[in-house]
């Protein structure tokens, strides 16, 4: 008999193809097709409409090293993440603007984080009475890819807070695990804070003031 194909948990499509239909309008912007960058993935970008469409850790991962291969610029993690409004974390995203604080918005989010689309685990704690921070884990570990998935998740956090609270919205401080990127600069420009490589963990320092913020 054939052995059993190995199951293996990156493979397990349960994930909403938010980031992957961000990544595909990012290329589509660019000329490049769909089609192709979907190719042999086992879904096309018609499926990606269908709101009980799922995907796996695995079919994106892929389809991200294509989209970056493409792309040619290594900062396509922010360019993704700068991409994305509350309406593109779906249900979860539309509860967060019944909220009356941004902390509470946070919270509401990464209490229903894999129903808006999450490819990180986010957890939100109190570091000191005066700043919260927002702490990222990569679900699966890939050193090329992480710094995709964790700017990825924090441009998205950061765009989506300043469209809740207003544009002058900056963390105090981001500190990331992985080395300083060629293009750190990006990073001075987008999040407008000192940023700290080669850190313990990934998160994304807030002042307390900014969690009683009236949405």
């Amino acid at each position: 008999p054939m052995p059993a194909k190995q199951h293996l948990p990156d493979s397990e499509a349960d994930v909403p193809p938010h980031v992957i239909r961000q990544v595909l309008h990012l290329m589509a912007s660019r000329g490049h097709s769909a089609e192709r960058l979907c190719k042999g993935l086992g879904f096309t970008p018609e499926n990606l409409c269908d709101a009980g469409f799922r995907v796996s850790y695995r079919q994106t991962n892929v389809l991200v090293r294509r989209a970056m291969q493409l792309w040619g610029d290594p900062a396509i993690g922010i360019a993704t993440g700068a991409r994305q409004t509350v309406v593109c974390f779906g249900l979860p995203g539309l509860g967060m603007l019944t909220c009356p604080t941004l902390g509470e918005a946070m919270l509401y989010l990464i209490k229903y984080q894999r129903a808006a689309g999450a490819l990180t685990t986010n957890e939100l704690a109190v570091v000191d009475e005066r700043h919260f921070s927002i702490e990222v884990n990569t679900r699966f570990h890939d050193a090329e890819l992480e710094p995709f998935f964790i700017e990825e998740i924090f441009v998205s956090g950061v765009e989506v807070a300043r469209s809740m609270v207003g544009s002058h919205f900056r963390p105090s401080r981001l500190e990331l695990r992985y080395p300083r990127p060629v293009y750190a600069s990006a990073y001075n420009e987008y999040f407008r804070c000192p940023v700290v490589f080669n850190a313990p963990l990934n998160r994304l320092i807030c002042d307390m003031a900014w969690y009683h913020c009236p949405l």
